[in-house]
């Protein structure tokens, strides 16, 4: 699919408001996500913004796994309700899936991650007991994507292209 990432009025989606966008990974509401963006830079603004942001939540998730497991494990085995409501071209839609941050495949290997505030449902349906602890790993998580991170301003003309799960290699 195409998409135009442009500033809309009463935009739905946060790709179109006119603000810093934080780290995140899109659509978290599907099961099936695209295994690779690919991201061309039409026209940029002259004045200051328009940075993009990535990073590598894969490694950030696998040295998680290796320096502090019991993050790791919060952040893989703690369902969150993900979430996308509201009316895009006049097509009303309301999606709700339910997943851990970092989900595994059944030999234990990130599959994918699912990072993404605006898209985190405000209704938890996990245990009581785990909301703290969730939300403290969520914490350390947010810290080492932002630290991992670059920073840049794509030109006009030029590409970035990445892939968002490890589904089939």
């Amino acid at each position: 699919a195409e998409y135009h990432v442009k500033i809309k009025r009463d935009a739905n989606n946060v790709a179109y408001i006119p603000r810093l966008l934080q780290l995140h990974t899109d659509l978290p509401f599907y099961r099936q996500k695209p295994g690779t963006i690919f991201l061309h830079c039409i026209e940029q603004t002259k004045t200051k913004g328009g940075e993009s942001l990535l990073t590598d939540g894969f490694y950030v998730a696998e040295k998680l796994r290796s320096e502090n497991k019991e993050i790791f494990d919060i952040l893989s085995n703690i369902h969150v309700n993900w979430f996308d409501r509201g009316t895009d071209d006049q097509l009303e839609f309301n999606k709700v899936y339910r997943a851990p941050v970092i989900c595994l495949n059944s030999k234990g290997e990130i599959e994918s991650l699912n990072h993404n505030i605006a898209r985190r449902d405000s209704h938890f349906t996990t245990d009581i007991k785990n909301v703290k602890l969730w939300y403290k790993a969520l914490k350390v998580f947010v810290e080492k994507i932002n630290t991992h991170a670059a920073e840049f301003k794509l030109q006009p003309g030029k590409n970035i292209l990445f892939r968002y799960s490890q589904e089939n290699g």
